[in-house]
C-alpha cells in the first residue's frame, strides 16, 4: 500500500516510532545502568544510522515497520557501544562539545556500559525469525571491536598501516 504523505512525513514518523522504541530499550535496564545510558543516548547525533536502516530495508526488502525500528536500534545500540568504547580507548572526555561517559565515569564502567550495549542489541537481534539478522550484527560487532583492539595497539606506533 502507497502512502499518500510525503515522504518527509514517512521519515519524521519513523524518527517519532525509532525515538519511542530507543527509548523503551533503555528503560528496560535497572536504573545505574539506565541512568549511563540515557547519558550517552541523550547525546544524539543526526540518527543517520536508523535513517539508513529505515531506507534500505523500505527500498530492498519491503519490511515490516516493526522489524525496521528493531534494526534501527540494534544499529544505533551498536554505534553507540562503539562510540562509548572508542572515547575510553582515546581518553576522551569530551564530545560534540559534551561530556562523554567516560568523562563522568571510570573507563571499567564505561566499557562495561558498552558492552551491556553490544549483548543488548545481540539478544533483540536473536528475536527475529531467522538467524540472518544476528549473524550480520555479530560479525559486525566483532569486525569493530578487532578495529578498536587494533586501533589501540596503533596508538603509539606511528609507523602502523591502521
Amino acid at each position: 500500500m502507497i502512502s499518500e504523505k510525503p515522504h518527509q512525513y514517512i521519515t519524521e514518523d519513523f524518527l517519532e516510532e525509532f525515538e519511542i522504541a530507543l527509548v523503551n530499550e533503555v528503560d528496560s535496564f535497572e536504573d545505574r545502568v539506565k541512568f549511563m545510558i540515557n547519558f550517552v543516548v541523550g547525546n544524539k547525533g543526526k540518527r543517520l544510522r536508523p535513517l539508513l536502516v529505515h531506507s534500505c530495508c523500505n527500498i530492498k526488502h519491503h519490511s515490516t515497520k516493526h522489524d525496521i525500528i528493531k534494526a534501527s536500534v540494534i544499529v544505533e545500540l551498536i554505534h553507540i557501544a562503539t562510540l562509548i568504547h572508542d572515547d575510553v580507548i582515546d581518553n576522551a572526555t569530551v564530545r560534540r562539545n559534551q561530556a562523554t561517559l567516560h568523562g563522568i565515569v571510570d573507563a571499567n564502567e564505561a566499557i562495561l556500559v558498552g558492552d551491556i550495549l553490544l549483548s543488548h542489541a545481540l539478544e533483540i537481534a536473536s528475536s527475529f525469525s531467522d538467524t540472518t539478522v544476528c549473524r550480520e550484527v555479530s560479525k559486525a560487532t566483532k569486525a569493530t571491536c578487532i578495529g578498536e583492539v587494533n586501533q589501540s595497539f596503533a596508538q603509539r606506533n606511528y609507523e602502523t598501516s591502521y
